[in-house]
C-alpha cells in the first residue's frame, strides 16, 4: 500500500516508542519469566557468572547434581518468578515465593558480596528474548500504533 509522505509523517506523530516497548514486555512477561528460571537451572545469575557450587554434603545427602546452584528444591521459586515492574527502561524481576529474600542473603553470604545478580537476564539469556520473542512483538506494536507495517 502506498502512501503519502504527508500520511507516513502522521503515521509517526502517534508514535510512542516508549509506550510500545512497555506493551511488548508486557506480553511476553511470562516468557521473559521463563527464561529466567531457565537461566538459573544452568546455574547462571543475571551478570553471567555462576552461583556457588553446591557442597560435598549437599551433593551426597540431600541429591543435589554437583555443580553451580539451581536455586531449585521444590520448584515453587521457580513458579513465582514474574515481572513486577516494567517501564520503557526496563523491567524488574523477581519470585514471589516467601523464601526470596531468604535465598538473596544465602546467595549474598555465600560470595561474600553485597549484590546477589540473583534475578535478571544475562547476555545470552537476553539474546534469546529480544530476537525471537521481542522484536516480532515490537514490530507489531508499532504496526498498530501507526499502521505502518514494520518488516
Amino acid at each position: 500500500m502506498a502512501v503519502s509522505i504527508k500520511e507516513f509523517r502522521n503515521s509517526f506523530k502517534q508514535l510512542n516508542l516508549k509506550a510500545a516497548i512497555v506493551e511488548t514486555v508486557n506480553a511476553k512477561r511470562e516468557i521473559v519469566a521463563d527464561l529466567q528460571a531457565t537461566q538459573m537451572s544452568r546455574g547462571e545469575r543475571a551478570d553471567g557468572s555462576k552461583f556457588p557450587d553446591y557442597s560435598a554434603r549437599s551433593v551426597n545427602e540431600f541429591g543435589k547434581r554437583p555443580g553451580p546452584w539451581t536455586l531449585r528444591d521444590t520448584g515453587e521459586f521457580y513458579r513465582l518468578i514474574q515481572i513486577v515492574k516494567i517501564d520503557s527502561t526496563g523491567w524488574i524481576l523477581t519470585s514471589l515465593d516467601d523464601k526470596t529474600q531468604l535465598i538473596k542473603a544465602k546467595v549474598r553470604q555465600r560470595l561474600g558480596t553485597q549484590e546477589d545478580k540473583v534475578f535478571g537476564l544475562n547476555d545470552t539469556t537476553r539474546e534469546d528474548f529480544v530476537k525471537p520473542h521481542f522484536v516480532p512483538e515490537l514490530k507489531r506494536q508499532l504496526t498498530q500504533q501507526t499502521g505502518i507495517r514494520i518488516l
